[in-house]
C-alpha cells in the first residue's frame, strides 16, 4: 500500500506519463500509430530534443493544484492576489492564469502571483481545447447550477485529479468530506464544460481516486461502481447518466475478457460509434477499461489507453491520475518520470498538493 505522498505523486506523475506518451499519437488513427510505430503500437515515449512533452492536460492540472494551494493558503507567492471566497473561484483563477500562458507571452517580471506561471516550461501551446480557451476568454464562470455551455468534451475530467485531496469545506461548508471530492472536481471541470457529462465525469474521477487513496477500496471496479452511485445521488435524473452507467460497466467487462484492447475500446457503446474519449464520459470509460485490464502495472495500462483512433493523450492521463495514485509513485520507471518536460513543476506540484492532504488527513484520523 502506498503512503499519501506515494499516491500523490503517482497521482500526478502517472497523469503527465500518460498525458506524454498519448500526446504523440494524439491526432493519429490507431492504423496511422500501428504504421508509425509497430503493431503493438507506442511503447514508450517520443522524445523531441530528450524531452517527453505533456499537452494542455497536464498543463490545467498543475493549474488545478495552483488553484486548491491559493484557497488553502499556501501559496509560495502571494503578491497582489487575496484568498477568494471558495475553492471553484480560486480554480477560476488559476485557469485564467493558464489561459494567460497560452494567449500571452512569458515576462519574468509578470506580477500574477503565482509560482507556476513564473516557469517558462509551461507557456507553451500544446493544443488546448477550445472549450476551455472560449469559456475562460468569455470572463464568465461556469457552475453546475448555471452552464456556461453545453460541452461534454473531456477537457473537464482530464485536469480534475487533485480535487481527490481535498479537505472537508473545499467544496462548500455544507458539504460532507466523504462528497467533497465528487462534488469539488464536478464543480472544477463545471467552470468551463456546462453538459453533465463534461463535469459528471471529472467528479466521478476525483472520487474514485479518494477511494483509493482514503478509504481502501482494494480494486478500480469496486470505485467505479461506488462513484456511480454516488453520482446518481447527487444528481438524479442528469442528461446521459444512463449512458455513462452502460460505458463504465462495460468497459469493467471487457477488461476481463481476452478482447483485443483496441478492438473493445472501439466497441464500447457501438450505437454511439464511440467518441474516442474526445467526451468526458467515453475517455472515463476508456481509462477505467485500461486501469481494470492492467490494475497491476501502470505502463501497461498506460499503453493500453493510449493506442487507439482517439482522444489518446488525454485517456492516457486521465488512466495514470487513476491507477498511479492506486499503486503510488513506485509503479513507474524513473525512464517514465525522468523525461518529462514539466518534471521540476510536478515536484513543486506534489509537495503543495501533500500540504492540502495531510490537512484531509489529520480529519481522518
Amino acid at each position: 500500500m502506498p503512503t499519501l505522498s506515494q499516491s500523490i505523486r503517482g497521482c500526478l506523475f502517472g497523469g503527465a506519463a500518460g498525458d506524454a506518451l498519448g500526446y504523440a499519437v494524439e491526432f493519429l488513427s490507431w492504423q496511422q500509430i500501428q504504421q508509425r510505430y509497430g503493431e503493438r503500437g507506442i511503447q514508450e515515449y517520443a522524445l523531441t530534443g530528450g524531452l517527453a512533452e505533456v499537452s494542455d492536460d497536464t498543463q490545467m492540472t498543475l493549474f488545478t493544484v495552483l488553484g486548491m494551494t491559493h484557497h488553502a493558503g499556501r501559496a509560495l507567492y502571494s503578491l497582489d492576489y487575496k484568498t477568494p471566497p471558495s475553492a471553484a473561484s480560486a480554480l477560476h483563477w488559476a485557469y485564467l492564469a493558464w489561459l494567460e500562458t497560452q494567449i500571452g507571452t512569458f515576462d519574468p517580471d509578470r506580477t500574477w502571483g503565482d509560482w507556476l506561471s513564473l516557469r517558462p516550461e509551461l507557456w507553451k501551446w500544446q493544443a488546448p481545447g477550445n472549450t476551455c480557451l472560449g469559456a475562460l476568454r468569455s470572463g464568465n464562470r461556469g457552475t453546475i447550477d448555471r452552464p456556461i455551455n453545453s460541452s461534454k468534451g473531456c477537457g473537464g475530467v482530464m485536469r480534475t485529479a487533485p480535487c481527490a485531496f481535498a479537505p472537508a469545506g473545499f467544496a462548500g461548508d455544507d458539504v460532507p468530506d466523504a462528497e467533497t471530492a465528487m462534488i469539488l472536481g464536478a464543480q472544477a471541470a463545471a467552470i468551463t464544460h456546462g453538459h453533465p457529462m463534461g463535469w459528471i465525469s471529472a467528479g466521478m474521477l476525483s472520487d474514485m481516486i479518494y477511494r483509493l487513496v482514503y478509504q481502501d477500496v482494494p480494486t478500480i471496479e469496486e470505485a467505479a461502481l461506488a462513484s456511480l452511485g454516488l453520482a446518481r445521488q447527487l444528481w438524479p435524473g442528469a442528461e446521459g447518466m444512463d449512458r455513462l452507467e452502460r460505458l463504465i460497466r462495460d468497459a469493467l467487462d471487457r477488461a476481463h475478457t481476452d478482447q483485443a484492447e483496441e478492438a473493445a475500446i472501439s466497441a464500447l457503446d457501438p450505437a454511439w460509434h464511440g467518441s474516442g474519449g474526445w467526451c468526458g464520459d467515453d475517455a472515463l470509460a476508456i481509462a477505467l477499461f485500461a486501469a481494470a485490464r492492467h490494475p497491476d502495472s501502470l505502463t501497461d495500462a498506460l499503453r493500453t489507453a493510449v493506442n487507439h483512433s482517439g482522444d489518446s493523450d488525454s485517456t492516457g492521463a486521465v488512466t495514470g491520475n487513476l491507477l498511479g495514485a492506486k499503486l503510488g509513485i513506485q509503479a513507474l520507471p524513473p525512464r517514465w518520470i525522468e523525461p518529462l518536460d514539466v518534471h521540476e513543476a510536478l515536484d513543486v506540484a506534489a509537495e503543495q498538493l501533500a500540504g492540502i492532504a495531510r490537512i484531509k488527513e489529520a480529519g481522518h484520523a
